[in-house]
Parts: C-alpha cells; sequence; structure tokens
C-alpha cells in the first residue's frame, strides 16, 4: 500500500523450480538454471501465449479442427471480432448513426496468463451478447486463481493438456488449459456444460490426454464435428444424445477398435 504496489503470487511447477536453480542453490549447486547466467524472465513467461512459447501447437490443433475459417484472435480482436463485431464496416441505421455488422464466427482466444483475465471477461460478454459462435480458450495454467472462476462460468468442456504431450513438451512445465465453448442449441437444455454427454466426454479425454493415448485427436476430431452439428438433429435425438454419458460415439480409429467415450 505504501508503494501503490499489488503484487500477485503465482503457483508453478516443481519442475520449474529445479530448472530455474531455485532448488538446488539451497543445496550449493551453481551450475543450474539462473546461477548459469541464463536469465530470470524465461522462467517466468506470464508475458507469452501458447503459440508464442510452442509453435506446434497450432500445427496440432488443425490436425484435429481442420476449420478454414478459424481465427485465431490477436489482442484488438479480444474487443472487437471476438464479439461477432465484422472491424472497419457498418450501416446506416436510418438515423444518421453507424451501426456495426455482426457475423458469427469460430474463434479460437489465446492470451498470456497475464491477461487472460481480461480475455476470458470479454469472452463471457461476447457469449451472452451472441450465442451462435464457437470458442476455444487457450492459456497456460500460470496465473489459473485470476481466470478460472470464470472459465467454469462459461466452459462447455474443460480439459488440461499435460506437459510432455506432443503439442506441449515437458519443458513446458506446467499444463495448458483448454475451454471449449459451443453454440447455444434450439431445445432445451440450451447449453452444453453439465450435461451427462459433455462430463463423460470431459472425463474420457482427460484420462487420454493424462495417459498420452496417440488416439486422442482423432476422439476430438469426431467429437468436434458432432458438438458443431447438434442443431442438425431432432429435439429428441439431442436430448438422448445429451442425457447418456456415451452419447458421443465415435467410429473406428485408424488404430482402435469400435467403441464409446
Amino acid at each position: 500500500m505504501e508503494h501503490e504496489m499489488k503484487i500477485h503470487f503465482v503457483h508453478v511447477s516443481g519442475k520449474r523450480m529445479i530448472a530455474q536453480g531455485t532448488d538446488g542453490l539451497s543445496r550449493g549447486q551453481f551450475t543450474e538454471g539462473v546461477m548459469r547466467g541464463i536469465s530470470m524472465k524465461s522462467f517466468i513467461p506470464l508475458n507469452e501465449n501458447v503459440c508464442e512459447r510452442h509453435a506446434g501447437f497450432k500445427l496440432w490443433v488443425k490436425s484435429w479442427m481442420p476449420e478454414e475459417e478459424a481465427e485465431w484472435l490477436k489482442p484488438e480482436d479480444w474487443f472487437v471480432r471476438g464479439h461477432n463485431i465484422v472491424d472497419g464496416s457498418g450501416v446506416d441505421n436510418g438515423d444518421g448513426l453507424m451501426v456495426p455488422l455482426y457475423k458469427k464466427g469460430l474463434f479460437i482466444w489465446t492470451p498470456p496468463p497475464a491477461a487472460a483475465g481480461v480475455a476470458i471477461e470479454e469472452l463471457r460478454k461476447a457469449r451472452h451478447k451472441h450465442t451462435d459462435s464457437t470458442h476455444l480458450f487457450v492459456v497456460p495454467r500460470l496465473m489459473a486463481p485470476h481466470w478460472r472462476k470464470h472459465a467454469w462460468k462459461v466452459g462447455d468442456l474443460i480439459v488440461e493438456l499435460p506437459a510432455g504431450h506432443e503439442a506441449w513438451p515437458l519443458n513446458m512445465h506446467e499444463p495448458l488449459t483448454l475451454i471449449f465453448v459451443f453454440p447455444f442449441i434450439r431445445y432445451e437444455p440450451w447449453e452444453l456444460k453439465r450435461t451427462p454427454a459433455f462430463v463423460g466426454m470431459g472425463k474420457r479425454l482427460s484420462k487420454m490426454l493424462k495417459a498420452g493415448d496417440s488416439t486422442t485427436g482423432f476422439v476430438l476430431q469426431q467429437f468436434w464435428e458432432r458438438a458443431r452439428t447438434l442443431d442438425d438433429l431432432s429435439e429428441r435425438m439431442v436430448r438422448q444424445l445429451l442425457r447418456s454419458q456415451s452419447g458421443f460415439e465415435v467410429p473406428d480409429s485408424p488404430t482402435r477398435k469400435r467403441r464409446r467415450v
């Protein structure tokens, strides 16, 4: 209060502390991490998003989300395109005022941990104003207390990509959080979160990711396609699918027999 500062305590992985040299320093080891001359800033990536930290993540997403219309939002897009607003366009409302044009989309939010709280608040606003867009919010788990509460309120499905996955290597240390937000559907229960089918899928994907299952991408691809086309089904079929934990049936994968997830 005296210096008008706000200090945030950030929980980090023990493996990050070992790489940084904090753990070894207490035992008199001076050849690790910052003691070797490595910058302390390299161990505090609060200002780097997932793509800046590991370029392979974007390729992994494209492997199971073959959507040409997917838009990877920049920070300036959080307040415009993320709200379905087509930037630089508008129409006269008849009273001499310009009204922006709106267009639904598939938006991928990749904020750095330090700005994730602001980004997810904008996502929640956009979700309430325009319920026909799809969002994928991706952020490393650093500074999670600043955005986790919002995540559980807006996310239809939340899974974590552990460090050591092909799209998130071991030197990333903390897990990567993926928050899926799908459009509202025309039938009850309207929202997809907390339905047995989505709860079951979340548990299944979490187990597969932790186990390093090589068919996770295939399951994600099938789930993504079906969740995005629920409005094409009848009301009876939608309710029946969502009420069952095994509602999303995955067809034969290249390496495994037919199964239900």
